[in-house]
């Protein structure tokens, strides 16, 4: 009220009334006049007043009326009525107040009376409306903190759910159900890089209707990404709108660059609804932001946890699996292969003349022909077939559901291929390499790896006696 003159609206049909009025209120007032209560209602409901004035005997539409339709408006229902007549009767005057009127004033109008009357209304109506703004104020706290609160439970029972996950791809599962759950409304998706390449990022977690991301992109369309932080764009003329977009994004979006020391992990991309206004835009900033540190130290874990189980049955040099593991893997391999009635089998295979590698060349000269050997052997086998260093430059093969004709086949195109190996050392090449294989398959109901692999070395054995680069089979 201090900063403008309070607006009065005074609906009344006689002339001479409404000079009084304006005559009494003008100085203190901004006074709006109608003749009618239908033209009363038109201009209230253009420029709401502070207060109505209404006199109570019009023709057509009475002042009661009037009062009545006003209440039933929701922008006008609170805007205190005072009737000014001349209809001194305590039956009006309580229908009046029935109806919603603050004030009852009768006519002929004492000014200093009135002005203080009306003083005392807009005083008490400034008081309601600060009530009510604090009251809409706190209520629109307590909805923050049970947002808040319910997040936190369900941002609780993500992080337990991916606590206990055994590998990146059930934690991604976890992530996209989390998620729709925690931004309810909104599209989003997270992207981890690509095994093949890691210039490009790979979608492995969808939620809502995200439609406007490809599967795959490149990790440099991202300002996320390049700027290692969050990336907030609220509109399309944006100069840093991201490049990784199959079309225009429908709406405001936040980027967050998940990134441990030094590594990037992934990207958290949530699409903004667009009915949220600045507060609830704040506050999914500051979820987004929680939900990204828990999911990148969760795919942090599992990705450690996962380098340390390689490194625990890998051998670092030749990249295949270590003894250990054979011995733990070949007897349920056996098992699993007699359950299904099915053949397997082992072979030995020994790099011919290692040691000249060594002696002539140097011990790293033999390392890169191992290193060259164990890279050939991994993309020359199935998914079922297991590569492991037995020791040394000693290597075993296990080929599940195969018969020693067909490992015989698959090996000697192996053996050829290795033949054919360039193996680059010191800005040269070494002599080709050649390799002696043995084979032996499983008898029915064999169930001991020693005795099957021990019959795959003797056939190395005489494979190496024979004149070594062949591949022999043990007989039968």
């Amino acid at each position: 009220m201090a900063d403008q003159r309070p607006r009065i609206l005074a609906i009344d049909d006689t002339p001479a009334n409404l000079l009084i009025l304006g005559t009494a209120l003008s100085e203190e007032f901004d006074l709006q006049i109608a003749t009618s209560g239908p033209e009363g209602l038109a201009l209230a409901t253009q420029s709401p007043p502070d207060l109505i004035l209404l006199d109570v005997m019009m023709p057509g539409m009475d002042g009661f009326e009037t009062c009545e339709r006003l209440k039933t408006m929701p922008t006008l229902r609170e805007i205190p009525v005072v009737f000014v007549t001349a209809l001194n009767e305590i039956d009006a005057e309580s229908r009046g107040l029935r109806c919603g009127a603050a004030d009852y004033i009768l006519k002929p109008i004492n000014v200093a009376i009135t002005q203080q009357r009306i003083h005392n209304l807009l005083e008490r109506e400034q008081l309601r409306r600060e009530v009510a703004h604090q009251r809409d104020q706190l209520a629109a706290r307590l909805q923050s903190l049970q947002r808040h609160d319910t997040w936190m439970i369900q941002r609780n029972q993500m992080i337990e759910r991916l606590l206990a996950c055994a590998s990146r791809e059930e934690a991604h599962q976890i992530i996209a159900q989390g998620a729709a759950e925690l931004f309810a409304g909104h599209a989003g998706l997270l992207a981890t890089p690509d095994k093949a390449d890691s210039t490009q990022l790979k979608v492995v977690a969808t939620w809502g209707d995200v439609q406007t991301v490809p599967e795959r992109f490149a990790a440099e369309d991202c300002w996320a990404i390049r700027l290692n932080s969050v990336h907030e764009v609220s509109n399309h003329a944006s100069s840093t709108q991201c490049q990784h977009f199959v079309q225009a994004p429908p709406s405001a979006y936040l980027g967050v660059s998940l990134m441990v020391r030094g590594e990037t992990l992934g990207l958290l991309h949530i699409s903004l609804a667009n009915a949220i206004d600045a507060e609830q835009r704040r506050e999914l900033r500051s979820l987004t932001l929680a939900v990204s540190e828990s999911i990148k130290l969760a795919l942090s874990n599992l990705q450690l946890q996962e380098e340390l189980r390689e490194a625990a049955i890998r051998d670092q040099l030749t990249g295949l699996f270590n003894r250990r593991y054979l011995d733990e893997t070949l007897p349920r391999e056996l098992h699993r292969c007699q359950r299904e009635a099915k053949l397997l089998v082992a072979a030995m295979l020994d790099v011919d003349h290692f040691k000249r590698f060594n002696d002539h060349y140097g011990h790293d000269a033999g390392d890169e022909v191992l290193r060259g050997v164990g890279a050939l052997l991994n993309r020359n086998l199935r998914a079922d077939d297991l590569a492991c260093r037995y020791g040394g430059e000693e290597l075993t093969l296990i080929l599940p559901n195969a018969t020693a004709e067909e490992a015989r086949g698959r090996l000697e195109r192996i053996r050829c291929d290795i033949m054919a190996l360039r193996v680059l050392y010191q800005d040269g090449e070494l002599p080709p390499v050649t390799i002696s294989i043995g084979i032996a398959a499983s008898r029915v109901g064999e169930l001991n790896a020693a005795a099957l692999l021990a019959r795959a070395d003797a056939a190395l054995y005489r494979a190496k006696a024979s004149g070594r680069n062949r591949v022999v089979v043990a007989a039968e």
